[in-house]
């Protein structure tokens, strides 16, 4: 399994800002190209990483197991 590390790295950006809107305006790229590396995160880990409700997203089982090596990986990148 290859894991998109820049994937991760955004993937701990949504987990704190609470919304795609939110992610992507700290991180500078559009809601929809950090949707679709989202996307591509889930994809390669073969499960959603957040629940998607109506004004926020929470963190399934599968994002609460990654949270901690995807923010303490970004801390490590920059």
């Amino acid at each position: 399994m290859t894991i998109d590390w820049e994937g991760l790295k955004l993937f701990a950006v949504i987990a704190d800002a609470g919304s795609l809107t939110q992610a992507a305006r700290r991180s500078g790229i559009s809601q929809p190209t950090l949707s679709r590396k989202l996307k591509g995160l889930e994809g390669s880990l073969g499960g959603a990483l957040f629940e998607r409700l109506p004004n926020q997203l929470v963190l399934t089982p599968l994002g609460g197991q990654l949270i901690d090596l995807a923010r303490a990986m970004a801390i490590t990148a920059d």
